[in-house]
């Protein structure tokens, strides 16, 4: 078949069909002459590419042929013909079509925003940021200047030496993190959402187009025990070890990939530790009736985004540059990861000036609290023996007496430390041989006994728990200004300053449970602390305050007085909070 086959008279006569095959390439070639220039032949292909996007798959094909007899008809050689054509027709696609290298998926494509024309005011872009967040989602305004700032990060990140991580987490569903990260979706820089990712696609995706990842749904990820996608996640937050090592191709070479980008996690609930040490957590709960936002709508939102993120472009290659240089003061409150954290988000702040110093220092000193991570068993131990140390004022105890002081500890794990049952003398020593401890043979008056020494302590309490440091720093203080608790203690034999039974005002209600710890812990939800059985009401309980605290009962001695807890099928006494009765 040639080209004259499709131009034979009988065809035009009839006329082709609108968007057929001999109508595109008609049109493409109407206005060129015989022995046209190489220019017009160019400007021809170009216009039959743009009008095959008309065609499927079958009629580009007939197309391909007629453009080749139709270029040699006009005096094209038959190679140069061939080769403009094939330039020109694989190169379109129909929506409809399946990927020329039949692959699933789509590719990820990602583009830098063009830079605002003009030079930009930091703090007034800042502002504008905030407000666009603000706009659609609740956060306190320490959130807010914190997710700002994290959004200027991703522009300035090729400057910054920690990849500080932003962790959206929330106690339940419908808190607004999906929203969140739609938002940050059009403001952030090269971003790419994911509801789920494995290992093996993170640090390819990482290092092949250093993005910006806001993983969703990060609790359906199982970090805990998914150790490899926790450990690249880690690994990125630092930009000297910010790498991992794998093996590629049929030889197995080693090769090294980045793993070097800002990421922003949301889910229900904690991260591991070693995750939440990284970032700026941001706790969010759900919106009341009284806090308007306005309903998202992409469009719009993505309109509203996109001078901004010109501007924060502009903004990062002006100033980004100073960044690296950055060593900005911070408060006296921040250290090791934190400080490394808030130091980044506290140097871009400076750069922006105008509010926004003090309004980073400020959201440092707010959120820090909420990235402090659970403290593994050895360091609650060394606090808990700090406390019996002090509370029975002794150098010495016996590894038995340490193992009984732990286990009537109600709020802390000792008391169900393994499979329900108290910690063992034996589990206290495990514990403490990662700091250097060790029991050793202890005189106690004519006995010798195994034990420990304040002395033997004091190097790992001063080490890991430092003496500024308070277990319960908030209540300490209410404990200090409260003149109460002396009466509360003349009452009820409890010392507040222990952190032991807090005094408040009580009844006794009468509970049967075959689950004294499950009991116990849902009921402290409400307030509610376990009393000794027989203890009596106070006969002035009604003098005694409320106290809207919850205090752990923690280490110290038994007093005489107070009998051992009945077995868990007995009936139970508990306290209740009874309000200003």
């Amino acid at each position: 078949m040639s080209y004259g086959d499709y131009d034979s008279d009988e065809a035009l006569a009839s006329g082709p069909p609108a968007c057929g095959p001999l109508a595109v390439v008609e049109e493409a070639f109407r206005h060129i002459e015989n022995n046209p220039t190489r220019g017009a032949v160019v400007e021809a292909m170009r216009g039959l590419a743009e009008n095959l996007c008309r065609l499927d798959a079958l009629e580009r094909a007939a197309a391909r042929f007629a453009a080749i007899d139709g270029l040699k008809g006009l005096g094209v050689a038959a190679e140069e013909a061939r080769a403009l054509v094939a330039a020109t027709v694989p190169s379109v696609q129909s929506k409809n079509d399946r990927p020329a290298d039949d692959r699933q998926g789509r590719a990820i494509e990602l583009s830098d925003p063009v830079p605002w024309d003009s030079a930009v005011v930091g703090a007034d872009v800042l502002d504008d940021a905030a407000a666009l967040v603000r706009k659609y989602v609740v956060l306190e305004p320490a959130a807010l200047h914190a997710v700002a700032l994290w959004i200027a990060l991703t522009y300035m990140l090729d400057y910054a030496p920690f990849a500080v991580r932003l962790i959206l987490t929330s106690p339940v569903r419908s808190c607004g993190k999906s929203l969140l990260l739609a938002i940050l979706q059009t403001l952030v820089r090269r971003a790419v959402p994911a509801s789920s990712v494995t290992p093996a696609v993170l640090f390819r995706v990482i290092e092949r187009d250093a993005p910006t990842l806001l993983l969703d749904e990060i609790d359906n990820a199982q970090l805990h025990d998914n150790t490899e996608l926790r450990a690249l996640l880690n690994s990125g937050h630092s930009r000297g070890s910010a790498s991992v090592m794998r093996t590629v191709g049929d030889d197995h070479e080693p090769r090294a990939f980045s793993t070097w980008c800002a990421i922003a996690l949301a889910g229900i609930g904690d991260l591991p530790d070693t995750l939440a040490s990284r970032g700026v957590v941001i706790r969010m709960q759900r919106r009341r009736s009284d806090e308007p936002v306005e309903r998202l709508r992409e469009r719009r939102v993505e309109a509203e985004a996109g001078p901004l993120c010109r501007q924060l472009a502009r903004w990062a290659a002006d100033v980004g540059p100073q960044l690296e240089d950055a060593d900005p003061n911070l408060p006296a409150a921040l250290d090791g990861r934190p400080a490394d954290n808030w130091g980044v988000l506290v140097g871009i702040a400076d750069l922006a000036g105008g509010p926004w110093p003090k309004r980073a220092r400020d959201a440092a000193v707010t959120l820090a609290g909420l990235t402090t991570v659970d403290e593994p068993a050895g360091i609650d131990l060394l606090h808990d023996l700090r406390d019996v140390f002090n509370d029975r004022d002794t150098d010495r105890l016996s590894s038995e007496d340490v193992a009984s002081a732990l286990a009537i500890m109600q709020d802390r794990p000792w008391p169900g430390w393994r499979r329900g049952k108290p910690i063992t003398s034996y589990g206290v020593a495990r514990l403490l041989r990662h700091f250097g401890v060790q029991p050793r043979q202890v005189r106690f008056g004519t006995e010798t006994r195994k034990g420990y020494l304040r002395e033997d302590l004091e190097e790992a309490w001063t080490r890991f728990i430092p003496d500024t440091e308070s277990k319960h720093p908030k209540q300490d203080a209410i404990d200090a200004e409260d003149p109460r608790v002396g009466e509360a203690e003349r009452h009820s034999g409890v010392s507040a300053g222990t952190g032991r039974l807090e005094p408040r005002e009580y009844c006794s209600v009468s509970v049967v449970s075959n689950d004294a710890a499950g009991t116990d812990s849902l009921l402290e939800r409400y307030g509610w602390s376990p009393l000794a059985a027989g203890e009596n009401t106070p006969p002035d309980n009604k003098n005694l305050a409320p106290q809207a605290r919850k205090e752990p009962r923690r280490g110290g001695q038994r007093p005489e007085d107070e009998p051992v807890e009945p077995s868990t099928a007995d009936v139970r006494n508990l306290r209740v909070g009874t309000g200003n009765e």
